[in-house]
């Protein structure tokens, strides 16, 4: 399997901005030498960030899909009955990855027959939610060293590594960022 990069100038571009945040590196920001995340300090800084009255925040995050899902055209549309590929998501939302690599996990689990496509996607900071469906599991399957996980957005960045929006994405806030073609 090859794994070709296509991160864009776009992605870079949107990075140079104060107002763009990579979240797979926000996340590290607030961690401390043992390696735990300052929930608090990353929730108060996500609030303060999404109150901003003076500029938009925007969070720079990613979603995998299979390649044959017209999203450069469509963009990314809210999970319906009819297009959801598990059985825990629930709809409504379009899901957020922090990381490329769990992006196209999920984009290799969804469309299995399909080369998984990443896009890096830029959204409000304001719009994002916290992803019960990733925290549930992370309840259920274990949680890291006895920690409360709580529904909070923080929490979903640092345990459950996404988030989710109600928001519909459109094309000029998307780039491709990957695509691992399947061989078979």
């Amino acid at each position: 399997m090859e794994n070709t990069t296509l991160q864009t100038e776009v992605v870079k571009r949107w990075l140079q901005n104060d107002n763009y945040h990579d979240f797979k590196t926000i996340v590290s920001q607030f961690r401390d030498e043992n390696g735990t995340v300052d929930d608090v300090a990353l929730s108060r800084w996500l609030k303060s960030k999404a109150k901003d009255s003076s500029q938009t925040h925007y969070a720079v995050m990613y979603h995998g899909t299979g390649a044959s899902v017209p999203v450069m055209e469509d963009g990314l549309k809210r999970t319906s009955a009819k297009t959801k590929k598990s059985l825990q998501s629930a709809t409504g939302y379009v899901y957020l990855s922090c990381y490329p690599s769990s992006a196209e996990m999920f984009g290799d689990v969804a469309y299995p027959h399909d080369d998984a496509v990443v896009y890096a996607v830029y959204v409000p900071i304001r719009d994002l939610l916290c992803d019960r469906d990733q925290l549930i599991n992370k309840r259920m399957w274990g949680s890291d060293d006895g920690i409360t996980i709580k529904d909070t957005l923080a929490h979903s960045l640092i345990y459950g590594h996404g988030a989710r929006t109600k928001s519909e994405i459109l094309p000029y806030a998307i780039a491709r960022y990957s695509i691992k073609e399947k061989i078979f």
